[in-house]
């Protein structure tokens, strides 16, 4: 892994970690997808090295679709 991608991800978790502080505010679910990305070999769910491609919204979806069961809302 180089060390822009490193950094990006550093800015992506920044930024993950103050979108879970507002939602902890607003009192607003936070549903983490991109640490479930950081466990696969993610560059394959990325069409442009930030951008997810067919495979990576599928994933998004599982995540949210499996949230969204999990907390009963669906």
């Amino acid at each position: 892994m180089g060390s822009s991608v490193l950094r990006k991800n550093v800015y992506i978790e920044k930024y993950d970690s103050i979108l879970k502080t507002i939602c902890s505010k607003k009192k607003a679910r936070f549903i983490e997808t991109f640490q479930s990305f950081k466990k696969e070999n993610y560059e394959k769910l990325l069409e442009d090295g930030d951008h997810p491609n067919s495979k990576g919204h599928e994933k998004i979806f599982a995540i949210v679709r499996d949230f969204l069961v999990s907390e009963k809302i669906i």
